[in-house]
């Protein structure tokens, strides 16, 4: 958790840091390549490579977007969708994120039977947004069970129809 900030304040994660290529992505994840993109739009593409990092035992899709050959953004979501596997999870997130990285932005939305929560830190790299986001979302279903949705994300905030 404490890999998201930066030593000039911005959130990224070292590993992979904003703006690092496709293939020194691929070849910091160990893999040959990202493979095919699984969505885009413009000249931003976003890659899902076969890793599948885990916390705390729950493992996680990876989602890397590119705006042309440079990183911008890393999501991690949990594969998992049960509430109560994930809230947990959440709970233990946002208190390790406070910790960290102090005061932060919330959002929440209630539009039934959809639910989310939000939890953001910002600041700014070369006049860009960069943001670390803890997102939790829930459906209530017909059945009476209740799908969830729990995702990590830190870059810089691109949108497909932003240019430089």
């Amino acid at each position: 958790m404490d890999q998201f900030h930066s030593e000039d304040g911005t959130f990224q994660y070292a590993r992979l840091p904003i703006g690092v290529t496709r293939e020194e992505a691929a070849k910091r994840l160990g893999v040959e390549d990202l493979g095919a993109p699984v969505a885009g739009m413009g000249d931003v593409a976003t890659y899902s490579p076969a890793n599948r990092p885990t916390y705390e035992g729950q493992e996680a899709a990876v989602l890397l977007e590119f705006q042309g050959d440079g990183l911008t953004l890393i999501k991690f979501n949990f594969l998992s969708h049960e509430k109560e596997t994930l809230v947990p999870i959440y709970e233990e997130l946002t208190q390790r994120l406070y910790e960290l990285y102090g005061i932060y932005s919330r959002s929440q939305n209630e539009q039934p039977p959809v639910y989310s929560e939000s939890y953001y830190w910002d600041t700014h790299l070369d006049g860009s947004l960069t943001r670390l986001a803890l997102i939790y979302s829930w459906a209530e279903q017909e059945d009476g069970s209740t799908a969830a949705n729990l995702s990590l994300a830190v870059g810089k905030m691109v949108y497909a129809n932003e240019t430089d």
